[in-house]
């Protein structure tokens, strides 16, 4: 399925937002009126949003381009989602990694990440 189609789903079921994961790349799709369109901005408020699929990164293969664990916080209170890339001890995962066989071509994708 499209985003596209992910959302008119949302919109028929009226679901204002799901969060999803398996795409690494952190950032929501949204629809707005009838606009709709992406965004990786830092913090993303939901009050104006109709339909979104927030997907809040990912910790261990990012596809974003920066290394790094991201994860995202939903404030309900204010109505915002907070996206965050943190960085951690990559070489002592790289390593792990190695020790357990993980493919080379994951290994590399840390420091790329992508």
């Amino acid at each position: 399925m499209t985003y596209e189609e992910n959302l008119d789903y949302l919109a028929e079921q009226r679901i204002p937002v799901c969060l999803h994961g398996h795409s690494h790349i952190q950032g929501a799709y949204y629809r707005r009126g009838k606009r709709q369109g992406f965004s990786q901005d830092s913090e993303l408020s939901m009050e104006s949003l109709n339909h979104s699929l927030i997907c809040p990164g990912s910790v261990g293969q990012p596809r974003s381009g920066k290394a790094g664990a991201e994860f995202a916080v939903f404030d309900r209170g204010q109505g915002k989602i907070h996206f965050h890339n943190v960085a951690y001890d990559m070489d002592a995962t790289v390593e792990d990694m190695g020790r357990y066989g993980f493919p080379t071509q994951l290994v590399d994708r840390l420091y790329k990440g992508r």
